[in-house]
């Protein structure tokens, strides 16, 4: 009875590892996914609605946008682009309202723990299509409110960041000094040795896009609409984007650029690793997990894309997946940290459980331990595999044609100097086209 007792105790503080219910059941969070990479957005949409308790099924009836519960952010997000890819743009901002103005904010503040926080990148790119949506509407008073936002927030997300690593590399010294020289193991520097990252969070398209903007709203002799185009070619040196490209002196030379978004964005995986580690003269086993990036295919074919039945000439700007792999790598010190702390709580409990309750207790707890580790693989998947940027002489006449599936989207070609901005997700998806006159 007394080795039970204690089994019981042991098992009670493992228990303390387990995280937090998703907020969308495993086979909707399925459906959602598979809606939007086969294109169906406004089904993808009502899922997530359904989920956030806006949309009954039964009734047909949709509630109302509001602020729900802080761990349902990645579930507006979601309804959010669902939504904007439907066409739905007035819901679409009204979910990406209630997370930026709401759910952003406490998830900042209170660093909030029990559900998924999105990354740098995310929070950013939720401006971004904001920005887009009043852009592409002559909104530019809110337009210019949404590109300050994601420029605000990639500044400071360096500070917040640090704050974050910092506070768990204490946690980890407290634990043990020893556990710093976690971060020297080969097996776990080599998870991210050959990474191709940028220098900060900044999101060359957004910039790109910002600097087109300051630029038509304030002249080509904007300071910061320079600073902004020269930050861009920094980060894309090396590439074959012609120089041109990175001109806004033609701005109002009725010029007409082609902003192409497409593919589907990374995913993450994980690596485990078993590393011993002596602690208090015992050797005990830490086990560990860290995630890492999955890159997607991108199998949208641009040279579907025609302007009177010609190619359109494209240039690669930036990947998502060089983006996600930035973010980690800023914060992979902190990720290694707390993945040793809880490594090392857990095998002390592991230790204990042998200790007290022989073999058979050190083989549960082992299995307990190992069940409960894991690297946090939530990302958001509604992202792009990449962005690439077009620019030519504006030919006023004539159509812009699209190829998805079996049918063809034609556009007319804008008359003034003019944003063509378009997300397809994938060769059969329809593609979502914002004309934004400049």
């Amino acid at each position: 009875m007394h080795k039970n007792n204690k089994l019981v105790s042991i098992f009670m503080s493992l228990a303390l590892f387990t995280g937090c219910a998703s907020t969308i059941s495993g086979k909707d969070e399925k459906s959602l996914e598979n809606n939007y990479s086969s294109g169906k957005f406004i089904d993808a949409a009502m899922v997530a609605e359904q989920a956030l308790g806006f949309f009954d099924p039964k009734t047909g009836e949709m509630a109302d946008v509001t602020a729900t519960k802080v761990e349902n952010a990645l579930l507006h997000m979601n309804a959010a682009e669902a939504q904007r890819l439907s066409g739905n743009k007035e819901r679409a901002i009204a979910h990406y309202n209630v997370v930026d103005e709401n759910l952003f904010q406490k998830l900042d503040t209170d660093f909030i723990t029990t559900g998924y926080d999105p990354t740098p990148h995310e929070k950013v790119l939720t401006n971004f299509y904001k920005s887009i949506s009043y852009w592409g509407d002559g909104d530019v008073d809110n337009a210019r409110i949404e590109f300050n936002r994601a420029n605000e927030r990639t500044r400071l997300a360096v500070q917040r960041y640090e704050s974050m690593i910092n506070e768990q590399k204490e946690k980890a010294e407290k634990k043990s000094s020893k556990l710093l020289s976690i971060y020297e193991k080969p097996e776990i520097a080599e998870l991210t040795g050959d990474w191709d990252v940028f220098d900060d969070f900044t999101n060359p398209i957004v910039t790109y896009m910002s600097s087109l903007f300051l630029a038509s709203q304030n002249g080509i002799n904007d300071n910061t609409a320079k600073d902004y185009m020269e930050r861009v070619q920094q980060m894309t040196e090396g590439s074959d984007i012609p120089t041109d490209l990175f001109s806004i002196k033609d701005i109002k030379e009725n010029k007409i650029w082609i902003i192409a978004e497409t593919g589907l964005g990374p995913t993450l995986g994980e690596k485990r690793l078993d590393i011993p580690f002596t602690h208090n003269g015992t050797v005990l086993m830490l086990q560990m997990a860290f995630p890492v990036v999955e890159q997607s295919e991108n199998s949208v074919v641009l040279s579907n894309y025609t302007v009177n039945k010609e190619n359109v000439k494209f240039h690669n700007l930036n990947t998502m997946d060089k983006l996600v792999k930035t973010e980690l790598k800023k914060r992979w010190p902190g990720i290694v940290a707390s993945q040793a702390v809880q490594a090392l709580a857990k095998a002390v409990i592991q230790y204990q459980a042998q200790k007290e309750a022989g073999a058979l207790g050190g083989f549960l707890a082992l299995a307990a331990t190992s069940a409960m580790t894991g690297a946090d693989k939530t990302i958001w998947k509604m992202t792009p595999n990449e962005w690439n940027i077009a620019k030519f002489d504006n030919p006023k006449k004539g159509l812009l044609e699209i190829r998805y599936g079996n049918t063809i989207e034609t556009v007319e070609m804008p008359q003034k100097a003019s944003i063509i901005y378009i997300k397809q997700a994938t060769p059969n998806s329809k593609p979502l086209i914002e004309i934004i006159e400049i």
